[in-house]
């Protein structure tokens, strides 16, 4: 029995190898326009899988793990530009949100949450803190979203982003408010902290 457990433990971790990638603490370059400072290791998600809440399918985005998507994740959108899609579901042929270079941190925060509802299939969000931020060494945002998924189990998403050249670089962290999103605040807080842009 332990010999077949092994087995079918070993031919998961392998049937995950191509899903994600080692993103080794250091600072990293994202899609080339922004890099971050990573104090902890991360797997980044190379395609979409069945635990994925916040993913893109195209665009200058990454989505980052430590536990797993339902757990924890960091979204870092490295520049959308104006017209262009948030996020962009699985089958490449629904968008969802667009984004427009005039704006206002509100709109910003609205265009999220919406995106959240949509990709995430639930209404049971709320947004709140919205407040100024430096994130990249210009004038930004920062705000929270609560929410749930059907799993019922309460989430908290955190963002940090900025419009510089008219673009939108948005860095998002989500964990299940027990245990996860608290754990990983801290890492968060630095790569927030630590962002330039190419």
């Amino acid at each position: 029995m332990k010999h077949i457990t092994a087995v079918v433990a070993a031919s998961l971790a392998l049937a995950a190898c191509g899903n994600y990638s080692l993103v080794s603490p250091s600072r990293q370059s994202v899609q080339g326009r922004v890099t971050v400072e990573t104090g902890i290791a991360w797997n980044k998600v190379n395609q979409r899988t069945s635990e994925s809440t916040i993913y893109s399918t195209t665009g200058p985005v990454e989505t980052w793990t430590v536990d797993g998507e339902k757990l924890d994740s960091l979204v870092i959108f490295a520049g959308v530009a104006d017209g262009a899609p948030l996020l962009t579901l699985a089958d490449k042929t629904k968008s969802i949100g667009v984004f427009r270079g005039s704006m206002s941190a509100s709109e910003v925060m609205e265009l999220v949450d919406a995106s959240l509802v949509t990709a995430a299939s639930t209404a049971a969000t709320k947004t709140r803190d919205l407040r100024p931020a430096k994130v990249g060494g210009v004038d930004g945002f920062r705000f929270e979203i609560d929410y749930a998924l059907h799993d019922d189990i309460d989430r908290v998403l955190s963002a940090a982003g900025a419009i510089h050249n008219g673009k939108l670089y948005l860095i998002l962290f989500q964990g299940t408010s027990v245990y996860y999103y608290s754990k990983y605040l801290p890492e968060y807080e630095r790569i927030v902290a630590s962002a330039s842009f190419s």
